[in-house]
This record gives structure tokens, C-alpha cells and sequence, in this order.
């Protein structure tokens, strides 16, 4: 090969590497095709291009880099892998290293935005394996994800994909994702009111727990809460539970569910969330004596509120206490410490100390009424 061939093929060939840097390409010619381009023989090319630190490797490694640049459909495959999928790191089986997969035979739809997003976004036909699932593979790409399975994948987002803790439009795309692989809704009554709903997420982790509600926090909600289960076997079971219809709101307005039954749910709620919402003259009586013209309006909110949930009223106390409302109460001047300490006796034992009169227990209704 002349100097002046090898000079055209080098710079060529790092001129295709500076486009997949670039993001405008994300692939590399063979080096068959460069060398039926310049006329020397494929093993003489990869000599060549290895002497500037081009190899096979070099490229799949910057096809990498361009796919991890923060992007809304990273954000959104790293929640949905997180909550549901399975990446094959280098510390598994060789057979299951560069194995990115996802299997929900219940949710065809899911899987065809899996696949469809994930081939845009790796630059990679998929497979479709015999019960279902989609898989890609890549070693290099796995790499780069890290481990996103079991009790991992919190630390692995905070440590390696940490841009999605930064901004809110990759975390609210990160949570849409977690959604469609874990979200489930639940329905305490079957008068579908708003209510009594709630979105949870659960997970056998209290890291990973405490992981979603702290990344709910973060992007506005008030007042995500996890539960906790164990079962007869010891395992333990928690559960990241958005049930304050604020929150409800704000997660309905910031994204949009894959599943459509679920995104139905979500719809009705953002449709509907404004005639049970407290206005913002009702947040100012709830944290203030009332006046006179005012309190009819407030007690109808309470009776209305006491009706939903339900006939046992003790269920108001456990309402205000699972929904981080008592603090808020003390907080805002609504009932004094010493009060909600006599409101607690009552609720939980029937017994009315003797500090505590109907219009404090009444006041007590409204404001979780109107902070609900």
C-alpha cells in the first residue's frame, strides 16, 4: 500500500468513527468494504486502522457512549428494566453475558414499545424468543447498563446512570417506566372514586423501596409512603404506595402509561381530580377558626369526606396518619399536639378524654378533609 492509499484510508476510516461520535451514524463500514474500496486485502486494512487505534472494539465502545448520552428513552428503558426486565452482565454464566431481555406475555403492547424504542435507541434488530420475550444482545451495551436486576438497580442508577436524578424530565421518564413494568392500581371502593385509589410499586427490597419514594419526592409528590409485608415464609414484601390524590394528579399529568387499562385509570383520575381537590380558600379554613359564613361549606367537605371513607369513622385517624397528615396538622396551627394526642385515645380506644370536646374532634375531620 502507497503512503499516500494507507493516509486516505486512515483518515477515512476516522472520519466514520467521528460520525458515530457525533451521533450521526451508528455504523462502521467492514473491513471487507474498505477494502474492496482501496483495493488492498481485509487483514492489510485492519493492520492499518489498528496502527491509529481503530478496532472492532473501539467501535462498539463509542456506539456505546452515543447511547448512553442522556436521553428520554434511555431514562425510559432503564425504569422499565429496572422494574421488569433482565440485563446479562459480565459477572453472569457466558451465556447469559450481553442478554438484555424483556418478558410480559400478559402486555404485548409493552413488549412492542420495548422493542420498538429499544432498536431505536441500540441501533439493533431484536429477537423474539419462543415464549415471547424480546431480546437484544450486546456486551458492550449490558456493560455499560450495569446490573439492573434484583435488589441492584438502585445503586447502579445512582451511581451509574445519575444524570436521571438530575433533572426532572429524565426522572419523570425513568418513573413512567418503573410504572409499566411494576405499577399496579388498586381500588378500595367500588364507587371508582378518586379517593380511593391508589398507584403502587412493589419490590422485595427496602433499598430499592426507599430508592422510588425518595425519586417521587424529588419530582414534587407530597407524600409517598412504603408499606411493608411479611409473609408465613419470612419474606418481606414493600410497597411504595401513592395514595394522596395531589399526587395522583401530579403523576397523571407527567406521564403516560404504556398499558392502556392502566393509562385509562390514570385519565379518569386527571379528569376528574379537580371536583374533589381542596381549593385553596378550603386549605386557608382548614388552617384557621372558620367563619361562620364559611363553615357550612367545610363541614358539607368533612360529611362528604367521612362518606367516602367509609362508616367506621376510626378510618379518618388511619387515613391521616398513612398519608403523613397528622404532622401537617400540628404544623399549620389546626389542633394543638396536646390535642391530637387526646384525638388519638379516641379514635383508637372509643374513650373521650376530657380535654377533648365534638367541635375539637369536628375540627379534626375538616382539616384531613381538606388536606386529603
Amino acid at each position: 500500500m502507497s503512503p499516500e492509499r494507507k493516509d486516505q484510508l486512515q483518515e477515512f476510516a476516522l472520519g466514520e468513527l467521528g460520525k458515530i461520535k457525533a451521533g450521526e451514524t451508528s455504523s462502521f463500514p467492514s473491513f471487507k468494504s474498505l477494502a474492496d474500496q482501496f483495493g488492498y486485502a481485509p487483514r492489510y486494512v485492519k493492520v492499518v486502522l489498528r496502527d491509529i487505534g481503530i478496532t472492532n472494539g473501539v467501535v462498539e465502545a463509542e456506539k456505546a457512549e452515543v447511547i448512553f448520552r442522556p436521553s428520554l428513552e434511555l431514562a425510559w428503558i432503564l425504569g422499565l428494566l429496572s422494574g421488569a426486565g433482565s440485563v446479562g452482565g459480565a459477572d453472569l454464566d457466558p451465556q447469559f453475558r450481553g442478554r438484555i431481555s424483556l418478558k410480559r406475555p400478559d402486555d404485548p403492547t409493552l413488549l412492542k414499545e420495548f422493542q420498538r424504542i429499544g432498536e431505536n435507541l441500540f441501533r439493533k434488530k431484536s429477537l423474539v424468543e419462543k415464549n415471547g420475550a424480546i431480546v437484544f444482545f450486546s456486551t458492550k451495551i449490558a456493560q455499560k447498563m450495569d446490573k439492573l436486576r434484583g435488589d441492584a438497580w438502585a445503586e447502579t442508577i445512582s451511581q451509574k446512570h445519575g444524570w436521571i436524578l438530575d433533572g426532572s424530565r429524565y426522572a419523570w421518564k425513568f418513573i413512567e417506566g418503573l410504572f409499566d413494568a411494576k405499577g399496579t392500581f388498586q381500588t378500595k371502593s367500588k364507587d371508582n372514586a378518586v379517593k380511593h385509589k391508589a398507584l403502587y410499586v412493589t419490590t422485595n427490597n427496602f433499598t430499592s423501596a426507599n430508592f422510588i419514594k425518595d425519586l417521587l419526592l424529588s419530582v414534587g409528590l407530597r407524600n409517598p409512603y412504603i408499606f411493608s409485608t411479611i409473609y408465613p415464609d419470612e419474606e418481606v414484601i414493600y410497597r411504595v404506595n401513592v395514595g394522596n390524590i395531589a399526587d395522583l394528579k401530579i403523576i397523571a399529568e407527567n406521564i403516560r402509561l404504556k398499558n392502556q387499562d392502566q393509562q385509562n385509570k390514570l385519565e379518569f383520575i386527571k379528569n376528574q381530580i379537580q371536583k374533589v381537590l381542596p381549593t385553596k380558600k378550603e386549605l386557608i379554613y382548614a388552617r384557621s377558626p372558620l367563619p361562620p359564613e364559611a363553615r357550612s361549606s367545610a363541614i358539607k367537605r368533612a360529611k362528604n369526606f367521612k362518606s367516602q371513607i367509609g362508616k367506621d369513622e376510626r378510618q379518618i385517624w388511619i387515613y391521616a396518619v398513612e398519608h403523613g397528615l397528622i404532622e401537617k396538622i400540628i404544623k399549620a396551627g389546626m389542633l394543638t399536639l396536646q390535642k391530637m394526642e387526646s384525638i388519638e385515645i379516641y379514635w383508637q380506644t372509643g374513650i373521650v378524654p376530657e380535654d377533648l370536646t365534638k367541635d375539637d374532634i369536628d375540627q379534626f375531620t375538616m382539616a384531613v378533609a381538606n388536606l386529603a
